[in-house]
């Protein structure tokens, strides 16, 4: 029997003429958008929970890069065009399915990642984030710390981590080992964004907001991405570290505000308000 991938968990947000669609790193869900979010006014926001986080459903298969884009696709088939805002993991995902599908309009990439190639990924991650990131880099150790957090220490999570909203705490365990694991080595470790936000760059705006301290995703890679990709802008975040979204909201809703303001009318003819500022097709 051929595999159909499974719609979404959704939740929307203002009922504006653009439509803002927010993809989470991993180990988060849509929760983690709120309540910034709430400061992007005059869109609907579709926030998601990816599949094998949050409310999603949770197959027992491997989470390749393909099957993320197949449940996204299905998912975002109601909207003819929508705006992507993608945090880490969520970044990845939103510049492949932006390369392969011409319904996006606009990219928002908060904290990408990117390394030189799987092997790449292990020395920096190892070299940057001590013994976590050798247990980050061993497929059994990272499936294991996924297993001994869900069922050991779980209810202890907030108390544990100080530095991070309660409810995005609380929703570090609302996966499963494998959708964890799997989307890990599948998306992060081994798909390289290079070619494919090179081609969305030269047709539809790009921000890219990262922090040069971020200690997961190296800022010089993405640095030096943006300076060989056409028309892609790299936003500095300063104090933003990896969860830019929840310590530097400003500078990331600055971000999506000067892309959604590079947008063509939704209806030609018609004014487009964004954020409160209306203009017109030129």
């Amino acid at each position: 029997m051929a595999y159909m991938s499974p719609e979404l968990r959704c939740e929307t947000i203002g009922d504006g003429a653009r439509v803002v669609v927010f993809l989470h790193g991993l180990g988060a869900t849509r929760r983690y958008w709120k309540p910034a979010v709430l400061g992007l006014t005059d869109v609907k926001v579709v926030l998601v929970d990816l599949l094998g986080f949050g409310d999603s459903p949770k197959p027992w298969r491997a989470y390749t890069l393909d099957r993320h884009l197949e449940s996204l696709e299905r998912t975002l088939a109601p909207y003819p065009r929508v705006t992507l805002v993608g945090h880490s993991l969520g970044a990845s995902l939103a510049t492949a399915y932006a390369a392969r599908h011409r319904q996006v309009e606009g990219l928002v990439l908060l904290a990408a990642v990117r390394f030189d190639g799987e092997r790449a990924a292990y020395r920096n991650l190892r070299h940057r984030l001590g013994l976590e990131g050798w247990i980050l880099t061993n497929v059994l150790t990272t499936a294991l710390a996924c297993m001994l957090t869900r069922w050991v220490v779980a209810r202890l999570l907030p108390w544990l981590i100080r530095d991070l909203p309660r409810p995005i705490v609380q929703d570090l365990v609302r996966h499963t080992w494998l959708s964890s694991t799997s989307t890990l080595w599948q998306v992060i470790y081994r798909y390289d964004p290079g070619e494919d936000l090179a081609e969305v760059a030269a047709r539809i705006p790009v921000q890219l907001v990262h922090d040069q301290n971020d200690s997961t995703a190296p800022y010089e890679n993405v640095q030096e991405l943006v300076a060989r990709t056409v028309g892609a802008q790299l936003r500095p975040a300063p104090g933003g570290s990896h969860h830019l979204w929840l310590r530097r909201p400003d500078i990331c809703l600055a971000g999506i505000r000067d892309c959604l303001r590079k947008l063509p009318s939704t209806t030609a003819g018609d004014a487009v308000a964004v954020d409160g500022a209306t203009r017109t097709p030129s």
